[in-house]
């Protein structure tokens, strides 16, 4: 429950609103395993499997005037504006976007987008880590040796695929929010023009660049 000023907003933003909040994972599964190996080191993994957050469609830049970039885009029938450009733009991206981008977009079709409404796809991550304790033979003393390995799925991804083509693995990277862009203000009908962002809901880090 917040105002407009809390996080997304369409209109003023004074008026108070009740959506999911910004960090409201559904599901979670967190796993570890540890095993011998030679030269008496050790091998520890500890995985993270969570369920996507929420975030909201928006508009690039500030349209209602109160100072903020978190004004949420109304979602557009591409059958349904005389726009010819912002009907296309919609129509290639309910055809290309990701699913769930795609499922939240068509459930919102010729409204404001609801604050919160689509959500992140699943993401995976795993750390590991690798140590050695020896105890020589002349000394009470003991040599403890510690190697952290951080996100070693996305090193893995980049090995695979390469930079160029990264699939987002072992990573959070956030979706693209901004469904649409401002391209002008129509003096006649005192209405913006919009152009519609192909990138929404995209998680590839290449195309977020």
């Amino acid at each position: 429950d917040g105002r407009g000023f809390d996080g997304a907003t369409f209109g003023a933003p004074l008026l108070r609103e009740r959506a999911e909040g910004d960090f409201d994972v559904r599901h979670q599964v967190i796993a570890s395993t540890g095993t011998r190996l030679p030269y008496d080191m050790n091998l520890s993994l500890f995985g993270r499997f969570m369920s996507g957050l929420p975030y909201t469609p928006r508009i690039a830049g500030d349209v209602n005037g109160d100072g903020l970039s978190n004004d949420r885009a109304f979602i557009f029938d591409p059958d349904g504006v005389t726009d010819a450009a912002l009907a296309s733009g919609m129509r290639t991206l309910l055809g290309a976007a990701p699913s769930q981008a795609r499922d939240c977009l068509m459930q919102q079709l010729g409204r404001p987008a609801g604050r919160n409404r689509c959500r992140w796809p699943w993401t995976a991550s795993l750390n590991a880590r690798i140590w050695w304790i020896n105890r020589f033979s002349f000394t009470k003393r003991a040599f403890n040796a510690n190697l952290q390995i951080t996100n070693p799925l996305g090193g893995l991804d980049q090995l695979l695929h390469g930079s160029e083509h990264l699939q987002g693995w072992g990573g959070g990277t956030l979706p693209d929010p901004t469904l649409l862009t401002v391209r002008g203000f129509d003096l006649a009908t005192r209405q913006f023009r919009y152009e519609v962002n192909p990138r929404f809901g995209s998680t590839r880090a290449t195309q977020q660049l």
